[in-house]
């Protein structure tokens, strides 16, 4: 899978997206609807199962955890800005209410570490990210 060509974007205007992309997940915006304005159309997702493409399937990926869990949070731990990538280290909570993969519902509330990398391209889009989540472990876990 091959994603757009990597542009070098100057390091305050990396650091302008990541402040609008954290100030948006601190207000409880829907951390995978607003990828639709942030997202070149053919935007990579490197997930811990393998990689996806385009904006239609990272809103798939986010309904599949909202449906295991409603009430997902997610809280900023840690940032970083480097050449044309942003790290962004989460904590995600939420309540297993539905069923996630093979995961009946435990009606627990989970806490989990993610991180996502995300590389934009030199229009400021997102053209790449990574997701390193797993809540699947953290049910068991918990």
């Amino acid at each position: 899978m091959t994603s757009p060509a990597p542009e070098s974007l100057p390091r305050d205007q990396l650091r302008g997206f990541a402040a609008r992309w954290i100030g948006q997940i601190q207000r409880g915006a829907d951390i995978f609807g607003m990828m639709d304005a942030a997202a070149h159309p053919d935007m990579i997702v490197h997930l811990p199962a393998g990689a996806i493409g385009g904006v239609a399937a990272w809103r798939e990926y986010g309904e599949i955890l909202r449906t295991a869990f409603p009430d997902l949070t997610a809280a900023i731990e840690s940032l970083s800005v480097a050449d044309d990538r942003i790290l962004v280290q989460l904590e995600l909570q939420g309540t297993q209410t539905g069923p996630l993969d093979v995961l009946a519902p435990t009606n627990r509330r989970v806490t989990s570490p993610a991180a996502t990398v995300c590389r934009l391209d030199g229009g400021g889009r997102v053209a790449e990210l990574w997701v390193y989540l797993n809540m699947g472990a953290a049910i068991f876990r918990q």
